[in-house]
Formats: structure tokens, C-alpha cells, sequence
């Protein structure tokens, strides 16, 4: 064989095997506000990142910045539209001037007893349900894809409570609608803070307690600042559609392989992250009675109030809705199908019996087999 012979056929097989040369990674990258141990990245967006690497033989190298390196909490949306990154976690409820309408679905709390059932049902709405939804993302050049749910959210306060009336005499961190008007319902006066100035608000007695998660006991140091818990009556789970919320140009960037293992691994993680978070909740609460923090049983008139406060949460979330700029028919009527949805879902997941696997597979065919971006 002549050494020009040699040379030709190695450029033939080279074209053949389209040189076999390694794929380079496509460099992709999250912001999110919460800390690097969060339930969020370290059983949520981190594994599942890792797997669409590995199925993708490396085509994509994911990067997550955390603890807003990149975008604070309510600046996140901008910052995913803007490029700061091509992905980021957008909490819906936080941006009620920007996405009304996303903001109205994190409203429904009074109903999300369960986290799992919660989370799964308000993907369903945001992606097949809610045009309007997608119509405000769509503004910012983005779109939801994943979600999870945090676990219920319980009155936690660094002052010992002895009776109901010890409530009317606190701050409160109250981020959400419904934080706020369970707040002054009972007499207290609502704190805003960003999620990360949550702890030195508590250390300063800026805020004398948050409702939130007892999953914050350990993730956050709370163990060591709260005295009281009132667990007797709580703020349902807050469902997350938008944990996982891309810009529509870093979609388009990426191959169909890419987007189709983003897509397959989706069910995984908001399943992972929700279970988590739950069982975080769990561990949480043990490691803050460990620590001395009490919960505390503030009889029959706060149970009674509270009650009375849940019922009335429907029209106050229609009332909100409107005075956002939301339509009342449209309020009325995602209300009515996330009830729906939650049953449906209900139901799902109790057939799974707590087989991930199982509920994996009808999040697949249910949700992400239709989805199209």
C-alpha cells in the first residue's frame, strides 16, 4: 500500500466513522438562590443533571451556581431571560407584577395536604392547562419544564407561645400572599424578606418567626433559633412548577438528544427532590425538638380561627388574583381544574403505593411525552 494510498483511506474511514471524535460538551448553566445542601440541588437539580450527562455521553456539561452568585430570588426570572444563565429556579410566587397569573397557582396551598400529589398536579396545570401561563413566561423568552414541592409549612417562631394571643404580638416573616393574610388574621404583623435574608432577620428580631419548613431545622441552622412550633394546624405544601425554568435560545442550542434526556430524566427529579424534602421535613422537626424547640398546642380557639381562615381562603385568592390583574373567570377556572388535577393525581399516587418507579412512568406518559417546547 503506497503511503497515499494509506492517507486516502484513513480520510475515508475518518469521514465513515465521522472520526470518531469526542463530542464536545455544551456548556449549560442553573441559578438558583438557595444554598448549596438544599433539597433542590443536592437531590433535585445536581443528580439530574449528572444523569442527562451520562445518557448523553457527556454532549452536555451542566454548571449550578447557588446562594444567588448569579441572581437573587426575585430577580431569577430576569436573569434566565436576560442569559445571566440559561436556566434557573423561578418561584413563582414571588414575581406577582411580572407572571400574575403563575403567582395565583402558588395560592393554592389551603389544598396541597400532600407534597407529591401537590407538585405533580401543578406541572399538569402550568403545561396543559394554563395558556395564560405559559403566555408570561413566554414575555421573558422562557418556559417551565420541572418542578418540585417543599414540604407543609408550619408556624415556627424564635419566642416561647403559650396561647393564641402571643401571635398578635409578633413579626412575621411572610414572603406569600397567603403567609401574610394567615398573619394578620391572627393579629401579627407580616415581614417581607428575600429567602437568603431569612436567617438574619430571625437573628436580629427583624422576624420573631417564618412559616416554612421544618426542613429549614437543619438546612438553615433554625434548631438553634426557634423555641415554638405550632404544628397543630399548618399551611398546606408549596408545589414549585417553574424549580426548573429555561431560556427558550439555550433550548433551541440544544440537540435533539439532549432534549430528550432532559425530558426523560424530569418525572425523576421532581419525584427525588419532593421525597427528599419531605423526609428532610421529618428529620428536621426530630433534630429541633433534640434541640429544645417546643410544639406547642395553643387550644381550641386558635384551631377554631385557623379554620375559619382556610375556609374563607377561595374567594381571598380570587380577590388577589384580581387585584394582580388576573381575570376572575380565569382565576375561578384554574382553581377549579387544579382541584381536579389534585384528585387525579391523588389517586395515582396512591395506586403507586410508593413505588417511584411506578409513578415515574405515569409522569412520563401523563406529562413529559407531550411536552413539546
Amino acid at each position: 500500500m503506497t503511503k497515499r494510498f494509506a492517507a486516502a483511506s484513513a480520510l475515508l474511514g475518518c469521514v465513515a466513522l465521522a472520526c470518531a471524535a469526542p463530542v464536545e460538551a455544551k456548556d449549560f448553566t442553573y441559578t438558583t438562590w438557595v444554598a448549596p445542601a438544599e433539597t433542590t440541588v443536592i437531590a433535585g437539580m445536581a443528580p439530574f443533571f449528572k444523569r442527562v450527562e451520562a445518557e448523553t455521553g457527556g454532549e452536555i456539561s451542566a454548571k449550578i451556581f447557588t446562594a444567588g452568585q448569579l441572581a437573587g430570588q426575585p430577580a431569577t426570572l430576569t436573569a434566565v431571560r436576560d442569559r445571566v444563565a440559561d436556566s434557573g429556579f423561578v418561584l413563582e410566587g414571588v414575581t406577582p407584577k411580572e407572571t400574575p397569573v403563575n403567582a395565583l397557582t402558588a395560592d393554592f396551598q389551603f389544598l396541597n395536604l400532600d407534597p407529591m400529589v401537590a407538585v405533580i398536579a401543578k406541572m399538569e396545570l402550568s403545561l396543559f392547562k394554563c395558556p395564560e401561563c405559559q403566555a408570561e413566561y413566554k414575555k421573558y423568552n422562557v418556559f417551565n419544564l420541572g418542578g418540585h414541592s417543599i414540604d407543609n409549612n408550619f408556624l415556627m417562631c424564635t419566642r416561647e407561645l403559650k396561647s393564641m394571643d402571643d401571635i398578635a404580638k409578633l413579626r412575621i416573616r411572610a414572603p406569600l400572599r397567603a403567609y401574610r393574610d394567615v398573619t394578620t388574621w391572627f393579629g401579627a404583623t407580616p415581614v417581607y424578606t428575600t429567602f437568603p435574608e431569612m436567617v438574619p432577620a430571625l437573628q436580629t428580631g427583624q422576624a420573631h418567626c417564618t412559616i416554612g419548613n421544618t426542613s429549614w431545622m437543619t438546612a438553615y441552622g433554625l434548631k438553634d433559633m426557634m423555641k415554638s412550633i405550632v404544628t397543630a394546624r399548618y399551611i398546606g405544601a408549596l408545589p414549585c412548577h417553574a424549580t426548573f425554568t429555561v431560556n427558550r435560545d439555550a433550548w433551541k442550542e440544544l440537540s435533539p438528544k439532549v432534549k430528550q434526556a432532559v425530558l426523560r430524566n424530569l418525572p425523576k427529579m421532581m419525584i427525588d427532590a419532593t421525597a427528599y424534602n419531605s423526609q428532610q421535613g421529618k428529620t428536621g422537626l426530630e433534630a429541633g425538638l433534640a434541640s429544645g424547640v417546643k410544639v406547642v398546642d395553643l387550644g381550641p380557639a386558635f384551631t377554631k380561627k385557623w379554620d375559619e381562615f382556610i375556609a374563607g381562603e377561595p374567594e381571598r385568592i380570587i380577590k388577589a388574583a384580581e387585584a394582580s390583574g388576573v381575570k376572575r373567570d380565569v382565576a375561578q377556572r384554574l382553581l377549579a381544574d387544579y382541584g381536579q388535577l389534585y384528585k387525579k393525581w391523588e389517586a395515582i399516587v396512591k395506586a403507586a403505593g410508593g413505588d417511584n418507579d411506578k409513578l415515574g412512568k405515569s409522569i412520563w406518559e401523563q406529562i413529559y411525552s407531550k411536552v413539546n417546547p
